[in-house]
Parts: C-alpha cells; sequence; structure tokens
C-alpha cells in the first residue's frame, strides 16, 4: 500500500474517479499524476478498489417471489438448517405403497430440519426486532429542530426569525412614541388646570 496523502488529496482522487473534475481541474489532475509517483499509486490502488467492487456487484437481480420460494421449499422440508437441499422422502413413502419403519423415520428428517431452520429464522427475527426497537427509540424525543433541517430551509427559517424581530423592534419603537405622546399629553392637559 502505498503512503498515506492528505486527506485533500484522497478527496481529489475521490472525485476524479466518480468524473466530477471540471475540464480545468482534470488537467491540472492529470499533470500531478505524471509527476507525482506516490499519487499516481493511489490514484491505482483507488482504481483497482472501485472495479473489485464494481465485478462483485451481482449481475441479476433477484425475482420478485424468489423469497417466497425459499420459504415454500422450506416449509416443505427441502431445505436443512445448513440451507442445503435434501431430498424429500415422503414421496418415497408413497411410492413404495405405504409406509415402513424405515421410511418413518427418513420422513421425519426433514421435519427436525424444519425446526431448527424456524429456531435459528426466529433468533434472527427477535434480533432484528431488537435491532429495530433500539433505532427507533433511541432518538431524542421531540419535535426537530432548526439544526435537523436542510441549509436552504435553515437560511429560509433564519430570514423569518429576522423579519419577526425587525417587526417587534418597530412596534416597540411605536408602543414608545405612543407612550411618550400621551405623557406629553397628559402634561400639557395638567399644566392647563
Amino acid at each position: 500500500m502505498s503512503e498515506a496523502l492528505p486527506r485533500e488529496d484522497d478527496l481529489l482522487l475521490q472525485r476524479a474517479l466518480d468524473g466530477e473534475l471540471a475540464p480545468a481541474e482534470l488537467r491540472a489532475f492529470e499533470s500531478r499524476l505524471e509527476q507525482d509517483a506516490a499519487f499516481e499509486r493511489r490514484f491505482a490502488e483507488l482504481e483497482a478498489l472501485l472495479e473489485i467492487r464494481r465485478s462483485a456487484r451481482p449481475r441479476e437481480r433477484l425475482p420478485i417471489d424468489f423469497a417466497d420460494r425459499i420459504v415454500a421449499r422450506a416449509m416443505n422440508g427441502d431445505v436443512d438448517a445448513t440451507g442445503d437441499v435434501v431430498e424429500s422422502v415422503a414421496p418415497l413413502a408413497s411410492e413404495t405403497g405405504g409406509s415402513t419403519g424405515e421410511h418413518d423415520a427418513a420422513a421425519s428428517a426433514p421435519v427436525v430440519h424444519l425446526r431448527v431452520w424456524l429456531e435459528r429464522a426466529i433468533l434472527v427475527a427477535a434480533v432484528l426486532l431488537i435491532g429495530i426497537t433500539i433505532t427507533l427509540f433511541a432518538r431524542p424525543f421531540g419535535e426537530a429542530t432548526s439544526m435537523d433541517a436542510s441549509p436552504e430551509v435553515r437560511a429560509e427559517l433564519r430570514e423569518l426569525y429576522d423579519r419577526l424581530a425587525e417587526r417587534e423592534r418597530l412596534q416597540r419603537i411605536e408602543r414608545e412614541r405612543a407612550d411618550t405622546s400621551t405623557s406629553e399629553s397628559e402634561g400639557k392637559r395638567d399644566q392647563d388646570r
């Protein structure tokens, strides 16, 4: 692995990999690749990692009914606790003209596998439920604050707050003027008497 580069260089490399550089930035970037061997090695490493990540993605999407088919197979006893496909012995018993002790024991094997599978599935579901519960209730209660809002919303809230503060300031000035003029007029009335 190459030596550590400053965080700004890593951000620049990532932007280049994402194709986010402007033409002038791209020219400067290519020039730096030619001049700085450590920078070029780090870029090659990141390119290789990106290619590995892309190649690891599944090529096709799973069918919509994939989960239903898996559950149906498990319920039919076609899958054991390890997830391996097992031969169903129930058809064998009916094909041989009845049930013998040997076939009955074999027929119960998928049921045992199903029971183990269901126990594990219940355990996984319980862990997921606990995780979801913790996630939902670990958040602070109360209404969202302006800090939770996007920068645009925060700017709009700030503007509204400033206008409200200005309106209150003007109303306070008008009240003071009204109080002053009222007290002056009362003073004149007292002098006239």
